[in-house]
């Protein structure tokens, strides 16, 4: 009977091997997010910083972070199917964003052009990040305006990552 088909063990293993790639690609991060965790959490009992009840919003930074993420990775992921160097100047540009960026240092306040705190007002990554060092350092956040317009800008960015990716979606297959 030419209807029924052999049983491919292959099929099998390669669904394997898929699942194993993915979990060796969130692993790695995962691990260095979970160290990151145990040396801050080390790092703020050496400075006697004792977190407050203001930590119960720290879902809400992480969401409004991922929200964020997901959208620039959505628009990033369908420009690369078509422009292969998107990746490489992405590189760089987060690294000038990180620097453009209160990482290490405070940047608010700093860098004024026509009334716009150019640093604070056009980075979308500065609400995000000023919100983790509220939430988990001051005790609260101090300027709750601020976050909202980060939250403002992640959404705006998912938007944009959703369209890019459902509008070039269906040109995938013919480049890959």
């Amino acid at each position: 009977n030419s209807s029924m088909r052999p049983y491919r063990p292959e099929a099998s293993r390669n669904a394997i091997k898929r699942s194993e790639r993915s979990l060796t690609r969130t692993g790695a991060p995962s691990l260095a997010l979970h160290s990151a965790v145990v040396i801050f959490a080390a790092l703020m009992a050496w400075f006697n910083v004792v977190p407050t009840a203001a930590v119960l919003w720290l879902p809400v930074v992480v969401l409004v972070h991922v929200t964020l993420v997901v959208g620039l990775g959505l628009a990033l992921a369908a420009a690369n199917v078509f422009f292969r160097d998107v990746q490489y100047v992405f590189d760089v540009i987060v690294l000038v964003w990180m620097f453009a960026s209160p990482v290490f240092f405070e940047t608010r306040g700093r860098h004024f052009i026509g009334g716009l705190d150019v640093f604070a007002d056009l980075n979308p990554m500065h609400p995000i990040l000023e919100g983790y060092r509220d939430v988990l350092l001051h005790g609260g956040f101090s300027n709750p305006y601020h976050f909202m317009m980060g939250a403002v800008w992640a959404v705006a960015f998912l938007l944009f990552g959703l369209l890019v990716f459902a509008r070039w979606e269906p040109l995938f297959a013919e480049r890959a």
